[in-house]
């Protein structure tokens, strides 16, 4: 991030001081307004992903996509569903196929209160956090990369090995973004 005179603050890549550039990088946004839902997820400057909700029929679920060639999925999450656990099992399977070391892009949106929980334990091998925010946030983005096997997970900023995701909760809009070119 930079953050010259005029007070913006840009996103930039620096290969010299004199020549800063737009990174390459991947991107989730999501909102959860009245009368509006959506999905967006990119990757270098290309809308890979996008789903729009309305009035009648908001988007709600988990939302996940691993950088690169590869598809998005979306899990539905029904409220008061007494099967949490056998709802879980595809988005667990999903995520222990995901290899060791990719970048993944996540949104949840809309999400049952009761189970916002259970969702985040099911996602925990990616190294997204076990804590849940408040419970007014309706949209969650997340973009990360995920721990190779045996690494623990870790916060973004810890020098510890494993996984390294950044996170953002709303009530409203929710975005998170990574560089996809290695310092």
């Amino acid at each position: 991030w930079d953050r010259p005179p005029n007070g913006w603050w840009v996103e930039r890549l620096k290969d010299d001081m004199s020549a800063p550039r737009l990174p390459a990088k991947a991107s989730v946004l999501c909102g959860a307004t009245s009368g509006r839902s959506f999905v967006s997820f990119a990757e270098d400057g290309q809308e890979m992903f996008h789903e729009e909700g309305t009035d009648a029929e908001p988007l709600c679920g988990v939302f996940v996509k691993i950088v690169g060639p590869h598809y998005p999925r979306q899990f539905t999450i029904p409220a008061g569903n007494e099967n949490l656990d056998r709802e879980l099992s595809p988005i667990r399977f999903w995520v222990e196929g995901v290899p060791p070391g990719s970048s993944v892009l996540l949104a949840l949106l809309n999400l049952p209160v009761e189970t916002v929980g259970a969702v985040l334990a099911a996602l925990a091998p990616l190294g997204v956090p076990l804590n849940a925010p408040p419970p007014e946030a309706r949209a969650m983005a997340s973009a990360g990369i995920c721990a190779a096997s045996g690494e623990a997970p870790g916060a973004f900023d810890s020098p510890r090995p494993g996984a390294r995701f950044t996170t953002h909760a709303s009530t409203d809009f929710a975005y998170s973004s990574l560089s996809l070119v290695d310092p």
